[in-house]
């Protein structure tokens, strides 16, 4: 498999240090499941974090810090839904370990052979971040953005004026983007997509998404 589109050094080390917004984080972290040359900085960065936080001078614990500790490690051996996330699959493929924790919703379809299943956890205020699949040649209207939008191929592939992208590449988009991506022609492309507002579609195909989707969400 070769993996054309990356993180960012920017992403990668707002990844590592914990600071991206959640839907994002879930985008990068699909990506490294892909990606030995992304995982490689990530560890190495995590590793002089944990060599910092070692020199930092010493301080109080609480007094109940052991009890906590034990507690909680407790309470993960005990609970089935922490710890190790339950196995989660979609359109056949198993979610990775991250975003299977999350939590994805049921699919909702948006048009004929495209549907959408929201991932609350990546998705406050106007903030969006959802699983999209799209049948074999089906398409996404031309749209603009609002902010950023970060995309990674999980199946399939698609193309847009930028190039063509495969299971694993990694997008980020900002406001001065506008594309019309086409899923491949080989089976259906699915992407986990995190943006800061919902797509400014354009055009009658547009429109249509939009009423259909409006129309499903009022039942």
């Amino acid at each position: 498999m070769t993996i054309r589109s990356h993180p960012s050094e920017a992403t990668l080390l707002a990844y590592a240090a914990g600071t991206l917004p959640t839907g994002v984080s879930l985008a990068v972290s699909v990506h490294l499941q892909f990606c030995s040359l992304c995982r490689a900085p990530i560890a190495a960065w995590e590793s002089v974090g944990g060599t910092v936080l070692e020199a930092l001078p010493e301080a109080e614990m609480a007094e109940d810090a052991l009890a906590q500790t034990l507690a909680r490690v407790s309470e993960a051996q005990s609970s089935p839904t922490l710890g190790k996330a339950a196995k989660v699959e979609i359109a056949g493929i198993e979610l990775p370990p991250a975003l299977a924790a999350a939590g994805v919703k049921d699919r909702r379809w948006l048009a004929p052979g495209i549907w959408r299943a929201m991932i609350p956890a990546g998705s406050a205020g106007p903030a969006e971040t959802y699983l999209l699949r799209l049948g074999a040649n089906h398409k996404i209207p031309l749209h603009g953005h609002e902010g950023t939008e970060t995309i990674c191929v999980m199946k399939g592939s698609f193309s847009d004026v930028t190039g063509r992208y495969s299971a694993g590449d990694f997008l980020e988009l900002d406001e001065t983007a506008l594309h019309r991506p086409i899923a491949g022609p080989e089976g259906e492309c699915i992407c986990i997509i995190s943006s800061d507002a919902p797509p400014k579609l354009r055009g009658l195909l547009g429109l249509l998404m939009r009423v259909f989707e409006g129309r499903r969400e009022s039942r």
